[in-house]
């Protein structure tokens, strides 16, 4: 193809209005991912700095498990998540075949299919980031606790007040 006829090919303004859709796909898939890893951000940097605020062991010892308890919580919310998708993904699959058995060959639209993937794999990279936003909280919680013990029983340890 030349780059007269390419040219030609888009003096109506379709070129235009393609990349706009482009684009406008691309934010529509973005906007969702940007504020699930933003949120994330939010979670780990309030629990960085919720022990950067406490001195006391006793408090360090408390506030990580009661993270553990919320990360424990959250986690089982995102299996559920991810078990109601899977759940709703193959009813999606048994329903559209179906439909295919009772249209007898007449074929479903195939950027509709195409958008419902899209739409269900940006599901899924949000909970993984939720689920990778989870396990730093939970490494971060894991951490001050053993350090809170470990640091308890080598006081006592070098005091001996056993």
């Amino acid at each position: 193809m030349s780059i007269e006829s390419a040219a030609g090919r888009y003096v109506d303004g379709s070129l235009a209005v393609a990349v706009a859709q482009r684009v406008q796909r691309a934010a529509a898939l973005l906007w969702p991912l940007l504020g699930c890893l933003t949120g994330q951000g939010l979670g780990i940097g309030l629990a960085i700095f919720a022990f950067l605020s406490i001195s006391d062991r006793t408090q360090v010892i408390t506030v990580a498990l009661l993270g553990l308890v919320y990360v424990s919580i959250r986690g089982g919310m995102l299996a559920h998540g991810v078990a109601m998708r899977r759940l709703t993904t193959a009813f999606e699959r048994e329903l559209l075949a179906m439909k295919q058995a009772i249209s007898a060959g007449v074929a479903s639209d195939p950027a509709t299919e195409l958008e419902r993937r899209h739409t269900v794999g940006v599901h899924n990279r949000r909970l993984r980031l939720e689920q990778a936003g989870l396990a730093v909280i939970a490494l971060i919680c894991l951490y001050h606790l053993a350090d809170a013990v470990f640091w308890g029983m080598a006081y006592a340890q070098v005091f001996e007040l056993r």
